[in-house]
């Protein structure tokens, strides 16, 4: 029975160590010898040591037949790794092109999720580009740099990272995370396409990012939270806020469904089915934009605003702006249980920050920080 595990546990070895090495062969695609050598070197000691640490990946990558000290593979991978002999673009593209040429395809059920996250460098000094970012986990302001990524999430749960990239408001020609996300979702537009719903949290919720998304004939799901004048179909102008708390929610459905352990009589245990019930409705609505002086030349955005009660805190209403048409409530609970799924990058972020250590990272160029 042991040798039977064994050999189980030796083959599942050589078949992920095979299948990171198809990998890492399609990811250094165009460069020369020297850099396909360091890619592969870095992707198998990230993998083997579950650190950024150079000295870690060092570690487990070091042969002592090539050279006897650890130090020196350190030292070279730090070097090549803020080198200036040649650029990470190729890098991300031959990940896309490794993506969708493992079969993956945007449809219209896939989910496509954006967020903008905090690398927490406290403490630091030393780093170049070190900016001030708002910590996540306590809601302060420490130093530290941004990082954008997107994950596409099929309608199965699979998920598959599809960008990601560290910036900093203080690097040389930064101008703005608007145009930190316009270069990532292109890029992204470019190697899969238009299909799926761009699904984003509040934090996105500006009239510059709808109209951006509706340029480029994206649907988009975001979640809003800012007060803002809007006009319902036929009527007046109102303020959001207002709209979404005095909207009667004529929808009732369940929405999570999930097991909880009772304690019976006797001290016995039973798994019982329970779910959370939602409320919502949706409302065609214009948002109104633009500073003109004169409110008959204000523009106007036509979408539909969901409002949904009951997930989250008791008796808070949340509500979420989308260019898909909702012609009923059955579809706009469909696009609520899609946003629910975008849970699913915040988890790509905690796997990141955690399986990794990614804010323990301790490469000190902006150029080598960006590369790891």
């Amino acid at each position: 029975m042991a040798t039977e595990k064994k050999l189980k546990s030796e083959r599942a070895y050589w078949l992920v160590k095979e299948e990171l090495r198809r990998y890492t062969k399609k990811l250094h695609q165009g460069y020369d010898k020297v850099r396909r050598k360091f890619i592969g070197e870095m992707v198998e000691g990230m993998v083997r040591s579950g650190r950024l640490l150079l000295s870690r990946i060092a570690a487990a990558i070091h042969n002592p037949e090539r050279t006897a000290d650890v130090h020196a593979d350190e030292k070279r991978l730090s070097l090549e790794l803020g080198s200036e002999r040649w650029e990470s673009d190729t890098l991300e593209a031959n990940h896309r092109r490794a993506v969708a040429g493992s079969g993956f395809l945007l449809d219209k059920e896939t989910r496509i999720a954006v967020d903008i996250f905090d690398v927490n460098k406290e403490g630091a000094h030393v780093f170049e580009h070190l900016t001030k970012v708002h910590d996540g986990s306590t809601g302060g302001t420490v130093d530290g740099f941004w990082a954008i990524v997107i994950e596409a999430i099929k309608k199965k749960g699979e998920h598959l990272p599809l960008y990601m990239e560290l910036f900093s408001d203080k690097a040389k020609g930064y101008r703005g995370q608007f145009s930190e996300m316009t270069k990532a979702v292109e890029k992204v537009v470019a190697d899969f396409g238009r299909l799926g719903l761009w699904v984003m949290d509040r934090g996105f919720d500006a009239v510059q990012n709808m109209l951006y998304f509706q340029g480029l004939s994206l649907h988009f799901l975001i979640r809003g939270f800012r007060d803002r004048e809007v006009e319902r179909t036929g009527g007046g102008k109102e303020k959001i806020l207002d709209v979404v708390k005095a909207m009667p929610l004529r929808g009732v459905d369940a929405f999570f469904k999930y097991h909880t352990l009772r304690l019976l009589r006797g001290g016995r245990q039973k798994w019982v089915r329970q779910e959370t019930r939602v409320r919502y409705d949706v409302l065609r609505i214009n948002v109104v934009y633009g500073l003109e002086e004169e409110e008959s030349e204000r523009a106007r955005l036509p979408l539909w605003v969901i409002v949904s009660e009951g997930v989250g805190k008791p008796l808070e209403r949340a509500f979420f702006y989308t260019n898909v048409p909702v012609e009923s409530l059955g579809e706009a609970l469909r696009l609520l249980k899609q946003y629910a799924q975008r849970w699913s990058v915040e988890e790509a972020i905690r796997f990141v920050k955690q399986a990794f250590q990614l804010e323990d990272v301790r490469v000190q160029s902006y150029r080598a920080l960006q590369r790891m």
